[in-house]
């Protein structure tokens, strides 16, 4: 399924989050009406608040792809999405304006509502009217939370966005996101008995939920810390440097004779080959332990390899951003690396090159 070109992924635990939602949302329609219409009108607001998700995840994608970066994807997942676009040539601008685009689409959303249950007052049914003014509040809150200065949150990339700017510098900006993530992440865990006067008297979905949502973005600001370190590297990565020898095999020899080759020839990952030479596919050590070590003599190549996109295909002289670039493009933990003559130079895994990474 695609939205305006681009293509839109959901899966069960956007169904989840659906009747999380829902369960939430009953009794502010319990107040006014019998269960069975409360439960439905309930339903029907985490659907529409779904949908404002939605449109705060198009808000980033729309504004990425008129600042020139390509959009691959938008994701629904339980209690949210996420936009995944191409990073290279990132700017401190372009990325703050981005992040901004979705808060702005919800308190867009978060106004409208509000002025239209005011309009509305009175001359509607009331469950429309209620569900006018909770789609008004439930978005601003969206809103305001996506916009606290924590990594991964809208607001953590904004203020990133302005110290990159402002200092020049995109590790400092990532750093110091990461830190005010992390005093984030504890004010939430805290906020239950914050709020509550004086004894524990929130329901024990709020504990958890708050709970979640402290350890999603605490565990985020810090691995963003980790990654910092690597911003300095990128530039100065080169493929000849990160890439294991690999040798040719074909697609009929068992998991045991491509190690034995490999291990005779000094060689960290084999690409099977087609009978005319063209490389088909990456084996490296990740794909060989999954098969038992008693098995690799009955088990082919074949079985464990998965078929090389275009995108793993990486030239010998690409570096820093680009190499990134295609790993993330092509998804998959290892490039095919080649000369100009379309000559096996060997292989490059996301292995070898977080291990270059972390090192900084």
């Amino acid at each position: 399924m695609a939205i305006f070109g681009i293509p839109l992924k959901g899966g069960p635990s956007a169904l989840i989050g659906v009747a999380f939602l829902a369960y939430i949302f009953v009794p502010r329609y319990e107040r006014f009406f019998d269960p069975t219409v409360a439960w439905a009108a309930a339903v029907g607001l985490a659907i529409v608040i779904f949908v404002t998700v939605l449109a705060h995840e198009l808000g980033h994608a729309l504004s990425a792809r008129g600042l020139g970066a390509k959009v691959t994807e938008i994701s629904l997942y339980a209690l949210g999405g996420v936009t995944r676009f191409e990073r290279a040539g990132s700017t401190a601008g372009r990325d703050g304006v981005i992040a901004a685009a979705g808060p702005a689409v919800t308190l867009v959303i978060a106004a409208v509502s509000y002025i239209l249950a005011e309009l509305a007052a009175g001359s509607v049914p009331l469950i429309v009217e209620v569900t006018l003014i909770s789609i008004a509040q439930i978005s601003l809150i969206l809103a305001v939370f996506n916009l606290a200065p924590a990594l991964p949150l809208d607001g953590g990339v904004i203020v990133s966005s302005l110290v990159w700017g402002v200092t020049k510098n995109k590790q400092l900006g990532i750093r110091f996101a990461a830190v005010t993530g992390i005093l984030i992440a504890l004010l939430i865990l805290a906020s239950p008995y914050l709020l509550a006067t004086g004894s524990i008297s929130q329901s024990w979905v709020f504990y958890v939920f708050t709970a979640l949502i402290a350890a999603w973005i605490g565990a985020t600001s810090i691995r963003a810390w980790q990654e910092a370190g690597a911003i300095a590297k990128i530039p100065e990565l080169r493929t000849r440097d990160l890439v294991r020898k690999a040798i040719p095999v074909p697609s009929d020899i068992t998991v045991s004779e491509g190690v034995r080759r490999a291990r005779d020839n000094k060689a960290g990952a084999l690409v099977v080959c087609s009978a005319s030479g063209v490389p088909e596919a990456i084996v490296t050590d990740t794909e060989v332990r999954r098969v038992p070590p008693a098995k690799q003599p009955w088990t082919s190549i074949a079985s464990i390899m998965a078929p090389i996109n275009e995108a793993q295909k990486v030239s010998a002289s690409a570096t820093g951003e680009s190499i990134l670039r295609a790993m993330y493009e092509s998804r998959r933990p290892s490039l095919l690396i080649t000369d100009d003559e379309n000559r096996i130079v060997g292989v490059l895994t996301s292995d070898d090159l977080n291990r270059v990474l972390k090192s900084a």
